[in-house]
């Protein structure tokens, strides 16, 4: 059984990956220049990249599998 905390914590990754598409839609009727869009969804997927790390490390703690810290130690997949 998932947890609410999984099911919140990867709910977020989903609205996060859903703002990044349409970010990156080439036909978006967006004001915004292509380049101001294309930073905000660097900077996006920078934050999904944590958001599945912390998906990922809830999940092993519900599993019991060991008691990592939610946030990622810095430099990780450097």
């Amino acid at each position: 059984m998932t947890s609410d905390e999984v099911l919140t914590a990867g709910g977020g990754l989903v609205h996060q990956l859903s703002r990044i598409q349409r970010l990156l839609d080439p036909a978006a009727q967006d004001p915004d220049s292509r380049e101001t869009r294309l930073d905000e969804a660097r900077d996006q997927l920078e934050r999904a990249s944590e958001g599945l790390y912390e998906v990922r490390q809830t999940m092993r703690r519900d599993l019991g599998i060991t008691e990592l810290p939610i946030g990622r130690p810095d430099g990780y997949g450097a």
